[in-house]
């Protein structure tokens, strides 16, 4: 888990803390937030001895642990997997190299087109991409309702924004 901030200060943190007890957490660094996904990518696999990274983004509830296992299992064949998201941009990405994420330095995060260009940017340095399951995610209060189709009926993302009606 790469994370930035100050886990006292956040809402819940008492059960963040517990629940990161699993993991094992580096803090990220680094200027934007290309840069911070790159070296979280690095510092991660440093970490756990060199082994392959599968980042997910904060903004897709609906992912469960079997999306994530499939995703794994993508990866061990693989240089590299990468899961677009309806809005442009990606909601995982995969490595077996950790240094293969140095190419998001030079993407622009956020953007309608993140996704593709993630994409060409690994093409370019001959990296065999798997693409795996395309997903919105939770970026504006618009999104809310196409997402929590998603969401288990159960899940926190649906409890929380059941009241809201984008």
């Amino acid at each position: 888990m790469a994370m930035t901030g100050d886990l006292d200060a956040a809402c819940a943190s008492e059960e963040i803390r517990t629940r990161l007890e699993a993991f094992t957490v580096v803090p990220q660094r680094g200027d934007g937030f290309a840069e911070r996904l790159a070296n979280a990518h690095v510092d991660a696999a440093d970490s756990v001895g060199n082994r392959t990274v599968l980042q997910i983004g904060m903004d897709t509830p609906q992912v469960s642990a079997e999306m994530l296992t499939e995703c794994a299992h993508e990866l061990l064949g693989t240089d590299a997997v990468l899961g677009l998201a309806d809005d442009g941009g990606w909601w995982i990405l995969g490595v077996s190299d950790a240094a293969t994420a140095d190419c998001l330095r030079t993407v622009s995060m956020s953007q309608p087109d993140t996704g593709a260009l993630t994409l060409a940017a690994l093409y370019a340095k001959g990296i065999d991409v798997v693409r795996v399951a395309e997903l919105p995610d939770f970026d504006t209060v618009g999104d809310i309702d196409t997402v929590r189709r998603q969401c288990g009926s159960e899940s926190r993302f649906v409890r929380a924004t059941v009241e809201v009606h984008a």
